[in-house]
């Protein structure tokens, strides 16, 4: 009886290399599908891995502006077509690679005047920094620029709510880590 265990002779695989090939592409299959269904960022993964352990912190801070924005107001919003809601995410153009970026617009309408609009910001806000300039009220710092602002009844492309209300006026958000000014080019 000889085995194929002899010197010289080399060893009989039990399994064809059909077989590694195959299983090798079948794994590679689960993992592409696996990558797919959870929406794993292989390319930030990649290249801007310290930007991607970054983004809980980054999202907690951005998260703070944001309801503490949302929250301060009960006034109407009246959902004008200019408004937009873009949820943080990491962007990848040539002039901000690996900046985190999002941020909100929303109009609304009240029966207040604007002083009192930015009393009521003023105050509500005032933990986040808030400072009462003439132009343009809200908070500024290096990561976020929230600002107020009033609409004129005669402003091309608001003409949601006018007529139904005193005043009409714009909260907006931009935030970007590390800095706004880096992440706009």
């Amino acid at each position: 009886m000889t085995t194929n265990d002899e010197p010289g002779k080399p060893k009989n695989p039990r399994l064809g290399a059909w077989f590694w090939v195959a299983a090798g592409a079948f794994v590679c299959v689960i993992i592409a599908l696996l990558l797919h269904i959870f929406k794993v960022d292989v390319d930030g993964l990649l290249r801007f891995p310290d930007r991607l352990a970054a983004f809980p912190t980054v999202e907690a801070d951005y998260r703070r502006y944001y309801d503490a924005a949302l929250g301060a107001s009960q006034e109407v919003w009246l959902e004008a077509p200019q408004d937009y809601d873009f949820p943080l995410q990491l962007l990848r153009g040539r002039f901000y690679r690996g900046c985190i970026r999002g941020g909100f617009s929303r109009t609304y309408g009240t029966n207040k005047t604007f002083a009192e609009i930015r009393m009521l910001y003023m105050l509500q806000l005032s933990q986040l920094g808030w400072r009462d300039i003439d132009q343009y009220p809200g908070v500024s710092n290096v990561r976020s620029s929230l600002k107020l602002y009033e609409i004129s009844p005669a402003s091309m492309g608001f003409e949601v709510g006018r007529g139904k209300y005193q005043t009409i006026f714009m909260l907006e958000l931009i935030y970007a880590d590390p800095s706004v000014n880096h992440c706009h080019g």
